[in-house]
């Protein structure tokens, strides 16, 4: 019974993780330039050769990171690429939240996109580990969930509360903006 019990909470921690960790880094991470590139365009004035550049970019990041996924998670385990994912989903978007030039928008969305490379196949590793077969691909129908979930999440707070998106303007001591635009 014990073991049961084991199985059923490994299962349920497994799905939570991978629909929270999958969800961030494609819905979020990955998908959200799509998103927000209205916005993004106008307020960074974006051309489409920048367009096509920074999603191209993104998707080589992705790439890469499942490339490197696949030579290291068999050395290190299926945890540390996952927590790699997270970080560079976390950076590349605070880059992105703080971008005040093409550049360096271009360099948060590379971040952020390769943190859906990094996490998605670990989390097959960690199933394969942890879980009985059944369970496992149970367990793995639902991750990809978690891209479903962020995007309604994403989309709805754009909805609710369209984002200021762009370089903000700077106050300078005596309280005044400085010219940059907003």
């Amino acid at each position: 019974m014990d073991r049961e019990a084991d199985e059923r909470t490994a299962c349920r921690h497994l799905a939570l993780a991978g629909i929270l960790g999958i969800g961030v880094a494609f819905g979020f991470a990955r998908y959200g330039y799509g998103l927000f590139l209205p916005q993004l365009r106008e307020a960074f004035g974006l051309s489409l050769t920048w367009v096509g550049a920074i999603a191209s970019a993104s998707y080589a990041g992705y790439l890469a990171a499942l490339v490197l996924v696949g030579l290291f998670v068999g050395r290190v385990g299926p945890r540390l690429p996952v927590v790699v994912g997270g970080l560079c989903a976390a950076a590349g978007m605070g880059l992105v939240a703080l971008a005040r030039e093409p550049v360096a928008l271009m360099a948060g969305l590379v971040l952020a996109g390769t943190s859906a490379g990094w996490a998605w196949a670990p989390y097959s590793d960690a199933a394969d580990r942890m879980l009985t077969p059944r369970s496992g691909r149970a367990v793995l129908a639902l991750h990809p969930t978690g891209t479903a979930f962020a995007t309604v999440v994403a989309v709805g707070t754009l909805v609710a509360r369209p984002p200021r998106l762009g370089p903000r303007p700077q106050r300078t001591g005596s309280g005044h903006e400085s010219g940059i635009r907003p």
